[in-house]
């Protein structure tokens, strides 16, 4: 679902879409199948992150759990990658990590245990706003739409988009699996 008509997240588009990844590293969680999705925290308005974990090919799944950033009134547009030299999980997401407005900053949430302890790391060094692009020439409330991450030997590149200079562009920030993400 995409919704462009929410006050919620600034009236800009923010989708349900999960994501996958799989883990193909020699470690112990190889094989494991993780699944990142926004959803309502307890049925409520405010969207949180949550990551499911299949050990058996997909025929069960863990229970979902709750991954953003506590404080966020919205986190949405989740993506995840599996580092497939470390067997690390990350997680690059959208944070309204103020008390009210639209700011917007971006995390990283890493796992170093198959998804079951979760450590979150600010990767955006600015925050934007979300806001719609252009309603007239573009799909109402489109705000970039993209974001992503891939890691590999301890090695993160989560990219989004954000307006930080008036203008929506697309952000890369490196970064090295730091003590925090690892532990």
């Amino acid at each position: 679902r995409v919704d462009g008509y929410s006050s919620l997240f600034g009236y800009t588009r923010v989708n349900d879409f999960p994501a996958m990844a799989v883990d193909k590293s020699n470690k112990k969680t190889r094989g494991n199948i993780y699944v990142v999705y926004a959803g309502k925290l307890n049925g409520t308005g405010k969207g949180t992150i949550y990551v499911s974990v299949s050990k058996n090919t997909g025929t069960s799944w863990s229970t979902p759990k709750a991954i953003s950033i506590p404080t966020a009134t919205q986190a949405f547009f989740p993506w995840i990658a599996v580092d497939d030299s470390t067997g690390g999980v990350f997680v690059t997401y959208y944070a309204f990590d103020q008390a009210s407005g639209y700011s917007t900053n971006t995390y990283v949430a890493g796992s170093p245990n198959g998804g079951k302890t979760w450590v979150t790391q600010k990767a955006s060094d600015v925050a934007h706003i979300t806001a719609p692009i252009d309603n007239v020439n573009f799909a109402y409330g489109y705000a970039g739409d993209y974001i992503g991450i891939a890691a590999y030997a301890g090695k993160l590149y989560p990219t989004w988009m954000d307006n930080r200079n008036g203008t929506w562009q697309v952000y890369c920030s490196p970064m090295t699996v730091s003590a925090a993400l690892s532990a």
